[in-house]
């Protein structure tokens, strides 16, 4: 059964310690095992203490077995009078077993496994009934102090794994909204012009045509990319050229109908990777909206550095967000700019005006 148990996976594991292990459990040795003289010898001390010190050693490979194997190295140690130890080596194991298994911090069957064992000792034990209680009270606030630490450990690591996905699935979220929503509207934008201009050169339509094609292709080459790397575990999002990116959303723009006027700092490749992607994530939703939402004919983009801030400024002059209610794109931003430490307003002139301020050092306020 123990080695059936042993096998078992586990959440969150620790990386073994075996040598720090040996030497705490070496210390206790010395301290509460070595200075007790043995009525029968030091050869049966020595033999049960290295049981229980390579119990301790072996607890991260097999926690059951080597806390069975504490537990009777301990228990016989007190019994024959060869050891002061209070269970303090059997915690440690049953640390390991708690922490991989552990579902409640004080089970059941733990109260019964310590009635058993304290009447067993009361019983058999060589010393006097008050040393044995002190012994015993002792050895079952550190059985319990153990247990319920490791439990609570695991579920701490539990907790943090379920926040972690959450996080990378809210992640990923954003970067499917920020590509299928850009390169969609791009693409309706451009279809929509063309099915309503009569008369249209066939040049022209085939030129149109093959720039939504391009579009397309592009948003699927990048978006099967990004759910390669998130399968894979290192996708990151990092914008290495921001001011390019910048560049590709103008020229998007003006494919588009838009005029667009921009003025763009031209230190961004000194800037922090963090800060770089937080921009360009921002405005890549800004423009997207532009596109989809605003009916603009002009639109203005800049983005300069006030003091330890960077300012993006996206003023288009369409219909303006009016009354409205916020949607996914304008959440994005938001929840984007909180992540580096900033926030974006939204607001009217004369059109729609997005403005995010975004520390120099991302998420320090």
């Amino acid at each position: 059964m123990p080695a059936v148990l042993d096998a078992q996976p586990d959440v969150g594991r620790r990386p073994a310690t075996p040598a720090r292990d040996v030497l705490v459990a070496l210390a206790v040795v010395v301290g509460l095992w070595w200075t007790v003289e043995p009525a029968t010898g030091r050869v049966v001390q020595g033999g049960l203490a290295l049981v229980a010190v390579a119990a301790v050693a072996m607890r991260h490979r097999f926690p059951l077995t080597a806390t069975v194997a504490a537990v009777v190295a301990t228990a016989v140690a007190w019994v024959l009078g060869v050891s002061a130890d209070p269970c303090l080596l059997v915690g440690m194991c049953l640390f390991t077993v708690a922490e991989r298994r552990g579902g409640a911090q004080f089970p059941r069957w733990s109260v019964a496994a310590a009635v058993v064992t304290a009447a067993s000792l009361l019983t058999v034990a060589p010393q006097g009934l008050a040393e044995n209680i002190r012994w015993l009270v002792v050895a079952v606030v550190v059985v319990t102090a153990s247990w319920a630490l490791g439990v609570r450990t695991r579920q701490v690591r539990i907790e943090a794994a379920a926040r972690s996905a959450a996080q990378e699935r809210l992640r990923l979220a954003r970067d499917v909204h920020d590509v299928l929503s850009h390169s969609l509207g791009v693409i309706g934008v451009r279809a929509g012009v063309t099915a309503h201009v009569g008369g249209l050169p066939s040049e022209e339509l085939r030129g149109t045509l093959r720039e939504i094609e391009t579009e397309a292709r592009s948003a699927l080459g990048e978006l099967g990319g990004l759910l390669d790397r998130a399968r894979r575990g290192g996708w990151s999002g990092r914008c290495d050229d921001l001011a390019g990116a910048l560049a590709t959303m103008a020229g998007e723009l003006r494919s588009c109908g838009i005029v667009v006027d921009a003025d763009i700092c031209g230190t961004t490749g000194a800037w922090p990777p963090a800060l770089r992607t937080a921009v360009e994530q921002i405005a890549r939703e800004a423009t997207t909206n532009v596109i989809r939402h605003s009916g603009a004919r002009r639109c203005r983009i800049t983005l300069r550095e006030a003091g330890q801030q960077v300012v993006l400024g996206i003023v288009d002059d369409g219909r303006g967000i009016g009354g409205r209610v916020a949607g996914h794109g304008i959440t994005g931003m938001r929840e984007r700019a909180a992540l580096a430490g900033g926030t974006v307003d939204v607001g009217e002139g004369p059109g729609c005006a997005v403005t995010a301020r975004l520390p120099m050092v991302p998420g320090r306020p």
